[in-house]
């Protein structure tokens, strides 16, 4: 069995409320439903499924719309994960030329 430790993820039921402390260090991605996010000295926001969001600095409040499911991900690990897509998709694309000499 494997676990990871950088992302982690949470269903909440309509109108439950979380908070999250030291914002700055995580990236928010909606996996299903919708929620309010009120950030400290930020705006609101409305996240839905499929919608990411960098978090800022401060308390973090997250108020599930309807039933939502939603992932934390450390910033560090969002980014490697982009760049590992990226990598993925060149090599595929490159992959698929054939190159005449």
């Amino acid at each position: 069995m494997q676990y990871d430790f950088i992302k982690y993820e949470m269903d909440l039921e309509h109108r439950r409320v979380v908070a999250i402390r030291n914002g700055d260090l995580y990236a928010l991605r909606c996996l299903g439903g919708s929620a309010w996010v009120t950030q400290d000295g930020g705006e609101d926001i409305w996240l839905r499924r499929g919608e990411t969001m960098q978090l800022g600095t401060g308390t973090v409040v997250i108020e599930a719309l309807e039933d939502v499911r939603i992932q934390l991900r450390r910033k560090e690990s969002f980014g490697r994960h982009l760049i590992a897509r990226v990598v993925e998709w060149l090599r595929r694309v490159f992959r698929s030329r054939s190159v005449a000499y």
